[in-house]
């Protein structure tokens, strides 16, 4: 089947029916498109001036620079650069459905989202971790928890965001479908996960759902809740 390939509606429902997975998902209307884009629109310019705020306040004023702060700090890049470079790539991806930009931005922008989720996950462990000290042992954390020393946890759980999300790299990629209007196109590429073996999947996707939430998310249920 060539692109542009003439072909009745009736024909073409047929198909999407029967070969679901070698379609894309159907496009947008253009009043939701419309709606999507200004929610998108809202979220990003918020979410880059108030974080921009909070690193402003924080940066500018010495006596903010608290070891929470240092955390809150690193919070509001991931927020920013989240805001800033990766929901302009989401919302694209939303209005086409397509992916026209290369495999190259595709892994890109795949592996730096999932980088500023980590980091963020991570962060939020962290902080988690430095109020359970700050209030169960004060005077234990009076001395062990410096800005120093948080700028040193906030570099390496950057440095373990960026490591542990590598495979990432290796798993995105760009694949080929058939448009899922009228007329048809064929090779059409959208940015997806790609595996070979439904036990890649698997280990993947247990991976990442215990690595980067399950075990955060019960540090962080354990901290506040002792």
């Amino acid at each position: 089947m060539g692109n542009n390939t003439p072909i009745t509606e009736e024909q073409f429902k047929m198909l999407v029916s029967l070969y679901p997975e070698s379609f894309l998902e159907p496009p947008l209307a253009d009043h939701d498109l419309l709606r999507f884009r200004i929610l998108f629109g809202i979220i990003m310019f918020c979410a880059v001036v108030f974080n921009i705020l909070v690193i402003a306040v924080i940066l500018r004023n010495k006596s903010m620079r608290t070891v929470t702060n240092t955390f809150l700090l690193s919070l509001a890049v991931s927020d920013l650069l989240i805001a800033a470079v990766c929901m302009p790539f989401q919302l694209y991806e939303l209005a086409y459905q397509e992916w026209s930009l290369g495999e190259g931005l595709c892994r890109f922008y795949a592996y730096f989202q999932g980088v500023l989720i980590v980091s963020s996950i991570l962060t939020l462990l962290i902080v988690a971790v430095d109020r359970y000290y700050a209030i169960c042992h004060p005077l234990k954390a009076r001395h062990v928890h410096t800005v120093n020393r948080a700028l040193i946890i906030t570099a390496v759980i950057w440095a373990l965001s960026f490591t542990l999300m590598t495979p990432q790299l290796i798993v995105q990629k760009i694949d080929y479908k058939f448009d899922n209007k009228l007329p048809i196109r064929a090779n059409v590429p959208y940015c997806r996960e790609y595996f070979e073996h439904h036990w890649e999947i698997l280990l993947y996707t247990s991976f990442t759902t215990f690595g980067f939430f399950l075990i955060p998310l019960i540090g962080i249920y354990v901290s506040y809740g002792r």
